[in-house]
């Protein structure tokens, strides 16, 4: 399948993403392809170092913010930096996560346990809150009697 046989609407040239937890992994993997497809990309990530280079190694499509998806103002920062460099936000990934090397079972503990549920919960929950108030305050300003 050929991007010919998407419709327009569905590709990802000159979209704008934010996605969290993009600094390695499967996050870093997100933001250079969602850039090898077109889209600019805001992400963030505690890990600013790690973060600071992938933004370096990508180019200027790409925008590195530091931040933790566990908190909803980082996070609403995060969804505001992509409207303040690339001008709107059309998509989020929501990345961020918490548990290690080797898998919860064996380095379980109980308070990091709680860390990690609200990393899960809260922060995608929180970049979602974000990008609903982003589009309901967009609508407004397009036409009050927007009917969706």
């Amino acid at each position: 399948m050929s991007a010919d046989d998407f419709p327009a609407r569905l590709l990802l040239k000159n979209q704008v993403a934010v996605v969290t937890g993009g600094a390695r992994g499967i996050g870093a993997a997100i933001v250079r392809r969602l850039v090898k497809e077109g889209a600019q990309v805001v992400f963030g990530d505690i890990l600013e170092q790690k973060g600071k280079a992938l933004a370096a190694e990508v180019g200027d499509r790409v925008r590195f913010q530091r931040s933790d998806a566990t908190s909803p103002e980082q996070t609403e920062k995060l969804m505001e930096a992509a409207i303040k460099y690339f001008g709107r936000l059309d998509c989020v990934v929501n990345n961020a996560g918490a548990g290690g090397f080797g898998g919860p079972s064996r380095t379980f503990r109980f308070k990091a346990s709680i860390g990690q549920s609200i990393c899960c919960f809260v922060g995608p929950f929180s970049a979602s809150n974000t990008r609903f108030a982003i589009c309901e305050a967009a609508r407004s300003l397009i036409s009050p009697a927007w009917p969706g």
